[in-house]
């Protein structure tokens, strides 16, 4: 799964709210890490879907980013739920998805 339609529909299947996105991982067993772009749960869930080097922000995520040459042109745009998870993770939220180093 590559393309941005495919990616937008998972992306959009993980659930209506911040906390149903969290489930939603959960049930996949997908963890990562707070604060890596390309190591976060949305991108450790994108690469385990056929994503290559999901690079994840706050607001979108970039497909087969190359670091230092952002496109966007291969940019989706995150839910707003999706979006609201990374940043509840990021600030400690959801401490059972964490990936411990």
């Amino acid at each position: 799964m590559q393309t941005k339609e495919e990616v937008e529909a998972a992306l959009k299947r993980l659930g209506e709210r911040s906390c149903d996105v969290a489930a939603s991982l959960r049930e996949f067993q997908i963890k990562g890490k707070q604060g890596k772009c390309r190591e976060c749960p949305i991108a450790v869930l994108l690469a385990k879907l056929g994503v290559s080097m999901p690079y994840v922000g706050s607001s979108y995520v970039e497909l087969e980013a190359s670091p230092g040459h952002p496109d966007a042109s291969n940019w989706v745009d995150l839910p707003m739920p999706v979006r609201h998870f990374i940043d509840e993770f990021d600030r400690g939220q959801y401490r059972d998805l964490r990936e411990e180093p």
